[in-house]
């Protein structure tokens, strides 16, 4: 009798661990992290719990079929080297056939696919999918790109098990930790917007009240950034907004100079050029001449140059 309560109790733990991790531990992170980055020097764990609005996000850039069960408490795991982040390390286990496939993902600070290694497979057949040329094609692959060679016809379903996987992992984090990346993003971008100077970057409060969210930016997606230099001197601003634009919700970063002109507007996806030849009309305009503007491009700068401009000109730096 003792022996069966104990091992109920051992199966009630066991219960409970399972739908508190949502079934993604990471089994042994530092050594498969330093396998994918073997640069690194250390790393952050960054653990986050996907709330009812994630769920939403997901379901709305993802799809695919995902089980309840599969979204829970997440860990991400961010390797550095003398503190700059190499790049993100995301575990996801998946159903098969002969039980849960445990999958390390590498992605770069954008959520884009870079990597991956199994941990934990059963399946000689899914190994077998993951050692082709399939996980080649995921080299710094969007949802868009993965979700696309989804479609095409004659994958086995242990190829659509990698594939689907490598989609999640990529929605997932970019949705989840969204905050958490947002500051490093902007820390390694600044610095190629303005590489005459290491940046240092601070937060500026935004009063998301002042934009118009018929011009199709999303208030609440809007952060900025005062930039200096090491020694102090003030660089400029970077922005980041989410912008429904010409049919489509695209990522934009933008760069503003000390006399508050739009110097550059870049996509935050890799093929940007569309984008930066739409806002090329904006670059140089300040609040005062965007009027000039009366494209749609021109509408959505002037909203962003508005809401920015009024909370730096009211100081309003962390």
């Amino acid at each position: 009798m003792g022996l069966l309560v104990a091992c109920l109790l051992v199966t009630c733990v066991l219960t409970g661990a399972s739908h508190g991790q949502a079934y993604c531990a990471l089994r042994d992170p530092v050594r498969v992290l330093y396998e994918a980055y073997p640069e690194a020097d250390s790393h952050r764990s960054i653990i986050r719990t996907v709330t009812a609005a994630d769920r939403d996000a997901i379901e709305r850039d993802l799809s695919l079929t995902i089980l309840y069960d599969e979204l829970g408490r997440h860990t991400l795991y961010v390797p550095l080297r003398e503190g700059h982040p190499l790049g993100l390390l995301h575990v996801r286990s998946e159903r098969g056939r002969y039980g849960l496939t445990e999958i390390a993902w590498s992605l770069d600070l954008e959520g884009r696919i870079t990597d991956g290694r199994l941990q934990r497979c059963r399946d000689p057949k899914l190994r077998e999918a993951f050692a082709e040329d399939l996980l080649s094609q995921l080299g710094s692959a969007d949802v868009p790109e993965i979700l696309a060679l989804l479609q095409k016809e004659g994958l086995t379903s242990e190829q659509r098990v990698v594939l689907g996987s490598a989609a999640k992992t990529s929605v997932v984090t970019s949705i989840v930790w969204d905050a958490d990346l947002l500051p490093m993003r902007a820390a390694v971008l600044a610095n190629t917007k303005w590489p005459e100077s290491e940046a240092v970057l601070h937060a500026v409060q935004i009063d998301r009240s002042a934009f118009i969210a018929d011009t199709g930016i999303e208030p609440l997606s809007v952060h900025a950034w005062s930039v200096r230099g090491v020694d102090g001197q003030q660089l400029g601003i970077l922005a980041r907004s989410w912008v429904n634009f010409d049919g489509q919700r695209v990522e934009l970063w933008w760069q503003i100079d000390l006399n508050g002109c739009i110097v550059d507007v870049s996509a935050g996806d890799k093929e940007s050029s569309s984008i930066k030849q739409a806002f090329s009309e904006v670059f140089g305009k300040s609040t005062a001449t965007m009027a000039e503007c009366s494209t749609a491009a021109g509408v959505v700068a002037g909203e962003l140059l508005h809401g920015v401009g009024t909370s730096i000109m009211d100081g309003k730096v962390d």
